[in-house]
């Protein structure tokens, strides 16, 4: 493990304060705007060209304006994240493959006011391509999210598939679940190895 962080360039604006553990590693062509807090633990890493950032004018609660990645977690590329409600990833979580939205903020039609919520991803997900993760969305520890699936508030773990996130399968298992590696290598496509 690497005592350092390793950063590769990327564009940092509005940012007050980030914290990378030891071994965390961002590529490049990232870009962090207006955050108040960036916090990365150990071996956790961000891939290319993801664009995470908050609207200041929303960023007013605890919490708010700040992405965190628990250790060994990672964050591949080409995604977006509207933090302005804050969003927490846990430790060794996956948000795979491209184009997966964490919105924070929205507006209540009832009341005409655009409102930030949280998003709390929790330890041992995956997240797959194309998923979209609305404010308030809570995805439980040992969830995996299946390709192009919504999220909202779950109360229970399991995979996640379509539209409205429904629960196909409860009680997963496997070597994903229980690994002290968060970077999980290429395994060619010749082994023939199921899900499972």
């Amino acid at each position: 493990m690497s005592k350092y962080a390793r950063v590769a360039p990327i564009i940092l604006s509005g940012i007050r304060e980030m914290r990378l553990d030891a071994g965390v590693t961002i590529g490049p062509f990232n870009v962090l705007r207006n955050l108040k807090r960036v916090e990365m633990g150990s071996n956790s890493s961000v891939g290319q060209w993801n664009w995470i950032s908050a609207a200041p004018e929303l960023s007013t609660g605890v919490g708010s304006a700040t992405l965190s990645l628990g250790r060994e977690s990672a964050l591949t590329s080409r995604h977006y994240i509207d933090a302005s409600g804050g969003v927490v990833i846990g430790k060794y979580s996956t948000i795979a493959g491209v184009r997966t939205t964490f919105i924070t903020h929205g507006i209540a039609w009832g009341t005409a006011e655009q409102r930030a919520r949280p998003i709390s991803v929790g330890d041992y997900c995956l997240i797959g391509s194309n998923c979209s993760i609305v404010p308030g969305a809570v995805v439980p520890d040992r969830t995996v999210v299946g390709m192009g699936t919504t999220v909202d508030r779950m109360d229970q773990s399991g995979l996640v598939l379509g539209s409205r996130g429904t629960v196909v399968k409860a009680d997963l298992s496997g070597r994903y679940f229980s690994r002290l590696i968060g970077y999980i290598s290429a395994v060619s496509s010749e082994r023939g190895d199921s899900n499972d």
